[in-house]
This record gives structure tokens, C-alpha cells and sequence, in this order.
């Protein structure tokens, strides 16, 4: 079969075999090196997803610890290192495009170290081509071409006894005596939101020197990465509970160091190894669980940043954890474990190893499909003077000139902390987010950062995993405490908090409930329930359900509001209403654990007024003038009268005050004025809430007024209904309005005729009161348009 040609891309560099002899005659060879493949998202140094035209660094290490072997028939002790050429060869994936002139060499650290190179055949150590329908990347010695074992060839790279060498002369990147190679080049993401990227097509070649070794190969696993779009923040987080060991706080407890290992954290192989966190511990692929980061329970933070005893390896910080601090940002100062003294939170400490393995996985169970989720944690870079130059001179050697020693090559600014911890956020085995680089944070302030992001859900359960994206060796040292994965859920606002007041020598009180549910993302939580408890809050029944609402943009979040208006009087006093929420019909249901309430309700408290409110207007009516809405009402006696709140509404719905008028308290009538301060435009509804000294209200009647032409519209004002059913109608002139009540089979059940004059009118409709509770449809018809509603008979 013919294939298409691909890009392709080569880069090359030197790795080691290490030879063991054993004697004259009996020579084995072990492969004695850590590779990883690591991704650094460019263009989001500070942490964030991959989004389409994303730079993504694509980074290669390659580690060779020094370790001595004997060597010879005479016994003597030596240590020889030897290798010819190796190279990685990556097939680019769809969904990329070359950077051109981004191959390089670079120290662990990410310093470059040799290039960049061109991306030509020629005579420097890169190359980029296309051929066969793939794509390759090449460092090496000197120039060749193919992957075949007779020209896989090059210069010698070895450890004389004393420092490495390559071809006797130059000196590889190194951390102490082992030595480092970290091949990168860079691609531009070309992909839509909802793609992929998946690198599976990579392979280490090497050759040592012995002629009877043949050439091998290493693949490396496949790493999938999204392309995916942010929803944004997660306004209201609710932690989920029991998915991760105490919450993921990692516990509390006396000792400085926690007896057990963490279950989140992967051991063996590919994970780390659990120790107690001493003068040399945790190193290079271990981790500790500690309430106090010293080798010792030194308190002493005024340490921080310095090489000191009584430190881990005299250069880690002392903190205590993050869970619960005042300051999140600073977190908790370290435990005092000394003798008679109180313990104090644990955090994760983590000493990275060389290759990209997992610190955090967990399947999390039991969850909501159609729900956002915030997966996150707090992290802290813990090494002010970690690194380990090119050269292999650590950051912490005294020498002349110190801090830092002349001979330590620093990042700029005198920044000698070494390798960044660098975290990906995987959920079922596929990079959604890194964390960037966690430079350390020479102030002590803002040290803990929190890293994450949010997804949506769509399955019954998901894996997610924190795995380490940065190499070891110099640096990647860092703490980790409140691993959280969070459901993202609304607000819910009542207009009455925390109850309706009434009086219990009212025969009847009309109460009118509104909830506003906020969110910040579009299209979830739109299905809703109103529930009544008459015993305290013990159970529940429902009311009735709707959905979906159709929300609104206001103040940066979507919102929407659902009512429930009803007759109430004193036998109701302290029943309690409240609205759940769903992001699906199936999650509203019944028992579903997926519906969501913020536990606040409202209720009814009726009280001995000893009177009735006395106040009563008489009039009230409102005219455009120049533009603005004036109102005129006229009250009655007013003994005992506070003031009158005046109210504005765009829907007849929900009410905001624009003002307030104070009563003149005489027992004679009053008239009163008020001009809206906003010009109108369009439609408004205007209402006037009488208020007495003890806070107890009642409302005038509505009056609307308009800009513009005004449409036939109804809305029904108690929705569960009893006995009567409220309207408010709107009328383009004077007229009559045909109201039709229909059952759920489709039969007409009630026919009522209701005159009107031009604006809005209020009316009822009664001789409903035997009628089935259930759904019902009320047809509205003026001058041939007919408006159709759904209503609930209770």
C-alpha cells in the first residue's frame, strides 16, 4: 500500500549503557537509566488548560546515575561509563504543527544547554523531514541518517573516575554525579475544543560499545492531552466527602511524622516510596507525611530560604500544613510536637523523582452526570537552594562570594531553587491542565498556591490523577495538602429570609415565594422543585416541579427565578418552604442523590398584630411626564404609620424598591407624589408597600405604565392555584377577555369573561374550589389572540 508522506522529526542525544566487568572473560550489560516524557505549556507558564494555538514545550530526560563497578583482572576499583550514540525518534501526532528552530538541549532545569538547532540534514545535531508519513527528532554525535544498527554511530560518552566526559573534552549537563540530558522542541496545538492530542509514537534507540550488543529500543506509553475550553471558576464549591482519605487534608495527629502511608498516593515501581521525613529523607522518589517540614520539629520559620540545620538536607522550609488556615495563601505555622504540646494538620512533602509518575490517583465513585466539578489542590515549592547547575555544582557549596557559590551558574535573578515542580491534572488517564512551573516564593507571602480547573461530568464515576511533570534531580520539591474534588453548585436566593410575617387576625394573607437560582454556567441547573415541610424540616413533600427555566445574564452569572403564590393564614404559621435544584429531569427525581439545596428555607410566622394595618389608599395612578414616571396615591388615616416603600417591576413579578416616602401620621387623608429618577423605556409596573411601626406591610394595587405600544399579555399571580385564580391582565385598549379553562384530557371545564381598560388589570376567577388537584391549561383570548398558560390546581 502507498503511503501518504508525513512530516517528520529527529532529534538526538547521548545516553548510557552501563557495562559491568566482572573479571577477564564474563561481561554483562544492564541498562542503568531513567527515561520520562514530560509537557510544559508555554504559553501558560502559571498554570491552565491546553486551548487551540497553545505552545506546548515536548521535553525528554534521560538520567545516568554514576555508580562504581569493578573493573579489570587486578581488582582495582574503577568506574567506567561508555556509549555510543542513542536518539529519540518521535512520530509527530494530528492535531500539531512544528515549531520551526525550537530543538535544543537543556539541563534538567530547563537552562538551555546546546542549540537551538536547525532543522536541516546537515551538520548540527537536529533535524527535521519529512519522509515515510512520519515525523523525527534527532540529536547526535555527528551526522547520520536511518535507524539501522550499522549507522547508528557517534562520539563516546563516559565517567573517567572523577568527572563525565563526552568525546574527552566536553562535559554533559549533570546533577551531581549523575548526569542529565533533557531533549526538548516545541509544537503549536492546531485542534479544536473537544480533540486530542495523543503521542504514541515514540521510541529511545541506543548502542553501546561492545560489538556483541545489538541495538535496543525503548517505547514510551501513550499520553493523551485535551484541547479543552475553560468554563471558568467555580463560584460555589462543594466538597465532595469521603473520596479521598480524610477529605484530603492527609489527617492530623501529634507525631511530626504520620505512621501510615497516604492510599492516594501510587507506591511501588511507577509511584513513591513512603519514609519518615528525617535529616536525609524524604530523596529523590519518596515522600513523607509530616505537620512540621524540619528534620527535628524546629518551629524556627525564620529559617526559611537559608542552608541551615536543623533543615531537611539543611535547605528545606519549615511550614506546617494548609488545611483551615487563616491566611490560605500563608497557611499554618509548623507544629509544636515537643513533649505535653498539641499536634497539628499533615500535608504531603514530596521529594519528585526523575520520571513523570503519579503522586495523587483516585477513583471517585457515585457522581452526577451533567455537573460540573472543580478538581484541585494546594501546592508549595519548599527549596530555596536546590539546583544543580550544568556543570554539576549544587546551589548549597560554600565558596567565596557567597550566597551564591561563583562557580553555580543561577537562573536569573539569583534564583537557585533549582527544577520548578510542575503538576498535570489527568482525569481517566488524559492531561486536561498543569499547574505551570511553582517558582518558590522568596517573600514567605502568597507561598501556597492553589492549582486546578473544572470539567463536566458525563459519567457515573471518573479517575483522577496528579502526576509529576517536571524531572528530579536539583530542585522539584514541594508540599501538597487539600486535594478536593468539588461539585460546582448554584446559589439559591429566597425574597424572604428567614420568614413571611403575617397576622393571625388576617382572615387570609397572600404570600407569594420567589427563589432566584444563580450560576455561572449556561444551561445546568435549570430543572426545580418547591418542597413544604409541616414538621420542622423532618420531611419533605413536593408542591410542584418545572423546568427547564430559561435563564438570564445578569452581573456576570446566569440566574433564573421560579415563584409559588398562595393564601395562607394562621394555621399555617411555621410551615416551611424551600426549592431544590437538578441539572437533569432524572437528577431532580425522587431520592436522587443529584439534587441540590443549600439547605436554606423559608417560612410562615403569624403573629398577634392587635390590629390590622389601618392605613388604606384610596387611589393610586401614575402618568408619563417628560419621559418619567410620576405616581400620585391618596391614603387614608394613618395613626401608628411608618412610610411607604415605592416599588418598580419589569415583569409584574419581581419587585425592587426605588424609593421611600415617610407618613405624616394624621388622622385625616394624605396625598403623596414620587417621580421614578430613571427615564422609562418600555414597559414598567409600579406598586406602593405600605408599611406600619412594627414592620408588618401590605400593597397598594398595580399600576403600569409605558413608553411605547402596549401588547395583550396575562400572567397568572398564584401558580399552584386554589380558590380563586389570580390574574393580572394587560390591554392594548378597552375590552373584553375570554378566559377558558381546560383539564388535562383536552375538556373545557370553566369559561369566564372579564372586562378590561387599556394597561393592566387585575382580576379573578372563581368556582374552582371542587375542581381536581392537577395540571390545568388556562386559554386567554382578546381580538382574536389567544395566549395559552399552564397552571396547577393544589
Amino acid at each position: 500500500m502507498k503511503k501518504s508522506l508525513r512530516n517528520f522529526f529527529s532529534l538526538f542525544c547521548l545516553c548510557i549503557i552501563l557495562l559491568h566487568y566482572k573479571g577477564v572473560s564474563q561481561i554483562t550489560y544492564v541498562n542503568s537509566y531513567q527515561v520520562s516524557r514530560t509537557f510544559n505549556n508555554i504559553t501558560k507558564p502559571n498554570g491552565g488548560v491546553f486551548d487551540p494555538t497553545d505552545t506546548i514545550e515536548v521535553r525528554y530526560t534521560i538520567l545516568v546515575p554514576q555508580s562504581p563497578q569493578p573493573v579489570g583482572g587486578s581488582g582495582a576499583a574503577q568506574t567506567r561509563y561508555i556509549l555510543k550514540s542513542a536518539f529519540i525518534r518521535d512520530t509527530l501526532p494530528a492535531n500539531v504543527n512544528y515549531v520551526p528552530g525550537s530543538m535544543t538541549i537543556r539541563t534538567n532545569e530547563g537552562i538551555l544547554y546546546k542549540g537551538a538547532f536547525s532543522d536541516n540534514t546537515d551538520a548540527d545535531q537536529g533535524e527535521y523531514f519529512t519522509t515515510g508519513g512520519n515525523r523525527i527528532v534527532t540529536i547526535r554525535a555527528r551526522p547520520f541518517t536511518g535507524v539501522s544498527t550499522d549507522t547508528l554511530s557517534g562520539g563516546t560518552w563516559r565517567w573517567t573516575g572523577s568527572a563525565w566526559q563526552f568525546n574527552n573534552n566536553a562535559t554533559p549537563p549533570r546533577f551531581s554525579n549523575n548526569s542529565f540530558c533533557m531533549i526538548t522542541y516545541r509544537v503549536a496545538v492546531n485542534a479544536a475544543y473537544g480533540q486530542f492530542i495523543a503521542f504514541d509514537k515514540t521510541s529511545l534507540w541506543f548502542r553501546g560499545v561492545a560489538d556483541a550488543f545489538v541495538q535496543a529500543k525503548f517505547s514510551f506509553p501513550r499520553n493523551v492531552i485535551a484541547i479543552f475550553q475553560s468554563p471558568g471558576v467555580c463560584t460555589n464549591g462543594l466538597s465532595l466527602s469521603n473520596v479521598f482519605e480524610t477529605n484530603g487534608t492527609f489527617g492530623t495527629g501529634k507525631p511530626r511524622n504520620r505512621g501510615s502511608a497516604s492510599v492516594i498516593v501510587p507506591s511501588g515501581a511507577l509511584g513513591y516510596n513512603f519514609v519518615t521525613a528525617d535529616a536525609g529523607n524524604p530523596n529523590d522518589g519518596n515522600y513523607a507525611i509530616v505537620n512540621n517540614s524540619s528534620e527535628a520539629g524546629s518551629n524556627n520559620t525564620s529559617l526559611n530560604g537559608k542552608f541551615f540545620a536543623p533543615k531537611i538536607f539543611d535547605i528545606f522550609d519549615i511550614i506546617g500544613d494548609h488545611t483551615g488556615a487563616t491566611n490560605p495563601a500563608v497557611g499554618n505555622l509548623p507544629a509544636d510536637t515537643a513533649a505535653n504540646k498539641p499536634g497539628g494538620g499533615y500535608m504531603l512533602l514530596v521529594n519528585a523523582s526523575y520520571f513523570t509518575n503519579a503522586a495523587v490517583t483516585q477513583t471517585v465513585n457515585g457522581v452526577c452526570k451533567n455537573t460540573y466539578y472543580e478538581f484541585s489542590a494546594w501546592f508549595r515549592n519548599v527549596c530555596a537552594r536546590c539546583g544543580s547547575d550544568s556543570l554539576g555544582n549544587g546551589s548549597t557549596t560554600w565558596g567565596a562570594g557567597w550566597p551564591p557559590n561563583p562557580a553555580y551558574l543561577s537562573w536569573p535573578g539569583n534564583d537557585s531553587a533549582g527544577v520548578r515542580p510542575n503538576l498535570a491534572f489527568e482525569i481517566n488517564d488524559t492531561t486536561y491542565y498543569t499547574s505551570g512551573d511553582l517558582a518558590y516564593d522568596k517573600t514567605q507571602l502568597n507561598s501556597w498556591k492553589k492549582r486546578g480547573f473544572l470539567f463536566l461530568n458525563t459519567r457515573d464515576s471518573f479517575k483522577i490523577t496528579i502526576r509529576n511533570n517536571s524531572p528530579g534531580g536539583g530542585g522539584n520539591d514541594w508540599v501538597m495538602d487539600d486535594v478536593s474534588v468539588s461539585a460546582c453548585v448554584p446559589s439559591l436566593g429566597m425574597n424572604y429570609t428567614p420568614f413571611v410575617l403575617g397576622c393571625q387576625e388576617a382572615p387570609k394573607v397572600y404570600v407569594n415565594l420567589i427563589c432566584t437560582v444563580k450560576y455561572a454556567y449556561n444551561g445546568n441547573y435549570l430543572y426545580y422543585k418547591w418542597e413544604r415541610s409541616t414538621d420542622n424540616g423532618a420531611t419533605w413533600s413536593a408542591l410542584f416541579s418545572g423546568g427547564p427555566a430559561t435563564p438570564a445574564f445578569v452581573a456576570g452569572q446566569w440566574q433564573y427565578t421560579t415563584n409559588y403564590a398562595f393564601l395562607a393564614n394562621g394555621s399555617d404559621s411555621g410551615h416551611r418552604f424551600r426549592v431544590i435544584v437538578a441539572t437533569t429531569p432524572a437528577n431532580l427525581a425522587a431520592g436522587s442523590k443529584c439534587a441540590f439545596t443549600d439547605g436554606s428555607y423559608t417560612y410562615l410566622n403569624f403573629v398577634k398584630c392587635g390590629s390590622v394595618l389601618i392605613a388604606k389608599i384610596s387611589s393610586f395612578t401614575g402618568e408619563l411626564v417628560n419621559d418619567f414616571s410620576l405616581l400620585r396615591w391618596t391614603a387614608g388615616e394613618e395613626p401608628g404609620f411608618s412610610h411607604y416603600d415605592i416599588e418598580k417591576s419589569a415583569d409584574a413579578v419581581n419587585y425592587t424598591k426605588i424609593g421611600e416616602r415617610q407618613s405624616q401620621r394624621l388622622a385625616q387623608e394624605m396625598n403623596y407624589s414620587f417621580t421614578d429618577p430613571e427615564a422609562l423605556n418600555g414597559t414598567a409596573f409600579y406598586r406602593i408597600r405600605m408599611v406600619n411601626s412594627n414592620g408588618l406591610a401590605q400593597y397598594s394595587n398595580v399600576v403600569m405604565l409605558s413608553s411605547g405600544d402596549i401588547q395583550f399579555d396575562v400572567r397568572v399571580i398564584n401558580n399552584p392555584f386554589t380558590e380563586p385564580l389570580k390574574l393580572n391582565y394587560i390591554l392594548p385598549q378597552n375590552g373584553v377577555v375570554n378566559f377558558s379553562l381546560f383539564d388535562g384530557r383536552g375538556q373545557k371545564v370553566l369559561t369566564r369573561q372579564l372586562q378590561g381598560n387599556r394597561g393592566l388589570n387585575v382580576g379573578t376567577i372563581t368556582g374552582i374550589s371542587n375542581f381536581a388537584a392537577g395540571l390545568y391549561t388556562l386559554s386567554s383570548e382578546y381580538n382574536g389572540t389567544v395566549i395559552s398558560k399552564r397552571v396547577v390546581k393544589l
